[in-house]
């Protein structure tokens, strides 16, 4: 609307006129053109339903694509390893088995996608052995290394020439002949290793958590109406809308359950397939084919498991299912919702919708202006006591249920009242918003510093492996502060005295975190300022 059409009426006789002209209008359209409505009506159903089909082609075609293309850095991971200097060092004698060890595991800690990197010997002998537990990843010591001969991937793997890869189906991990709980998916690449003679002297072979390529589907399983299934080459579910059908060919009393028997007409379209899209009785299929392998050409070599079994199990299939009445509510959301909201809109929220909206904005503003001051601290905008406190109490639970742990870091800046008490109560305020900015400067994303009152601050760092990370973080805001600032032509300049605790290793409840950071920041100034413990 531009600033004529106001010209000659008030807002509120702008409004008033606009509407019972367009309901007029809008009537005499209806008496008039209510044959065509149908028409639009029909054609506006097929364009919402070719909309919504190609949607989901893309959508489950694109997730197919990044599962396989996140394949050719396991390739390259492979490839690295078995031919590493390291490692062609150790072949020719230059090298100890310790150098080859500590190669990898500093390799596997780079990557953390890896539950397991072996190199062995052409008897099947483990020279190295990199296992992964709960987060952290050692080197296996000698006396627990294993003969794995009469492993299958051993022997695949041992049988390939140079630049050749093998790859075995995703399966669930199996510990002395039983599958490990929980369930730990599993995909095993390995090579052969061949020294500077050309001889064949070992494999390296690396065990990818298959939770990397299942964890791929989250953004299509996040939609709420769709049933989204990884379905391998022998049409079990190793994704599927219930998990107590899943892996069914690694269980004997699980045969014949899966997706190629609950969906057998559908399977049946759809296997020998690259991807496609079709409806059934029961809904719409949506389906993209995974073949890892042809992110590396041809030279992957055949799982064993595949032979003499159709379909093998690869290429695996991602499968998007929307049941016929899911789809029917979708399409009305989409194409009746919007069609009735539209003349709804027409007769009734046009009438009043600027008069609410703005009504409905002020109120907002107002409302969330209030919650602001609340949970933020007026001088600095950092998060107040109460908004920390929910947000430690929320990284606690999340660390216990994933493993993780987190470490709160209490500061108080020394000198602070002197510097107040002689500068003025208006730079000790610059000052603390200068402070504020310095910390959030030296802080992730993810991290949340927040000030408790006067010149105390606290920090919440999550997801730390170890206690290394928050003394680095600590060492950083301590140089950060220290820096000089000028207020009111003065140079000024504090220091911090930081006290930290760890949870869940040392504290289990957020009051309990707080009192032991706060208990070493006193430490420390009892100590002499200006250090973190």
């Amino acid at each position: 609307m531009n600033g004529h059409a106001l010209q000659g009426f008030t807002r509120s006789e702008y409004w008033r006129k606009t509407a019972v002209r367009t309901l007029l209008v809008f009537v005499l359209i209806g008496i008039v053109v209510n044959p065509s409505f149908y028409i639009f009506h029909r054609m506006t159903r097929d364009t919402v339903s070719t909309s919504i089909q190609e949607e989901e082609m893309l959508q489950v075609a694109y997730t197919a694509e990044e599962i396989v293309a996140s394949f050719q850095s396991i390739w390259g991971d492979t490839l690295y390893l078995s031919s590493s200097e390291i490692l062609r060092y150790y072949l020719n004698g230059s090298a100890d088995r310790e150098s080859v060890a500590s190669n990898f595991l500093t390799f596997a800690r780079s990557r953390r996608i890896y539950d397991q990197i072996q190199f062995l010997d052409m008897k099947g002998n483990e020279v190295v052995r990199i296992n992964h537990h709960q987060g952290y990843y050692t080197a296996v010591e000698d006396d627990a290394l294993q003969n794995k001969i009469h492993r299958y991937y051993f022997q695949e793997s041992a049988r390939l020439e140079r630049g050749e890869m093998y790859l075995s189906r995703l399966d669930l991990n199996v510990e002395n002949e039983e599958i490990e709980l929980p369930y730990k998916p599993m995909i095993r690449v390995g090579t052969s290793v061949f020294d500077e003679n050309g001889r064949k002297r070992g494999v390296v072979v690396l065990n990818l958590l298959g939770s990397r390529v299942l964890n791929k589907l989250n953004t299509l399983i996040d939609h709420p109406t769709r049933e989204v299934m990884l379905v391998n080459g022998n049409g079990y579910w190793l994704k599927g809308p219930d998990p107590e059908k899943e892996w069914g060919f690694m269980f004997a009393e699980k045969n014949r359950t899966g997706f190629a028997w609950n969906h057998s007409e559908a399977w049946q379209r759809m296997v020998f397939e690259p991807r496609g899209q079709f409806f059934l009785e029961d809904g719409l299929y949506t389906f993209a084919e995974i073949d890892p392998r042809v992110s590396f050409g041809d030279r992957t070599s055949i799982p064993p498991e595949t032979i003499h079994k159709p379909g093998g199990s690869y290429p695996m299939k991602l499968i998007s299912f929307y049941p016929r009445d899911e789809y029917r509510n979708l399409l009305w959301e989409r194409a009746e919702g919007l069609l009735l909201g539209y003349f709804v809109s027409l007769i009734v929220a046009f009438v009043f919708s600027v008069i609410i909206a703005r009504f409905l904005v002020v109120q907002m503003q107002a409302r969330r202006m209030i919650e602001h001051m609340a949970l933020h601290d007026t001088l600095t905008g950092l998060p107040a006591r109460r908004l920390f406190y929910d947000r430690l109490e929320t990284a606690l639970k999340s660390a216990r249920r994933n493993r993780q742990r987190l470490a709160v870091l209490f500061l108080d800046l020394d000198s602070f009242k002197e510097l107040n008490d002689s500068a003025g109560h208006e730079a000790g305020d610059i000052l603390l918003a200068e402070v504020a900015q310095r910390l959030l400067g030296c802080l992730r994303e993810s991290d949340t510093v927040a000030r408790l009152g006067g010149d105390e601050f606290v920090v919440l760092l999550e997801n730390i492996e170890s206690r290394e990370d928050f003394r680095l973080v600590a060492e950083k805001i301590m140089s950060a502060v220290r820096q000089p600032c000028e207020i009111q032509g003065r140079e000024v300049s504090v220091n911090v005295s930081i006290g930290a605790a760890i949870a869940p290793d040392e504290a289990e409840t957020v009051d309990e975190i707080i009192r032991i950071a706060d208990e070493e920041m006193y430490k420390v100034k009892k100590a002499g300022k200006d250090r973190f413990k």
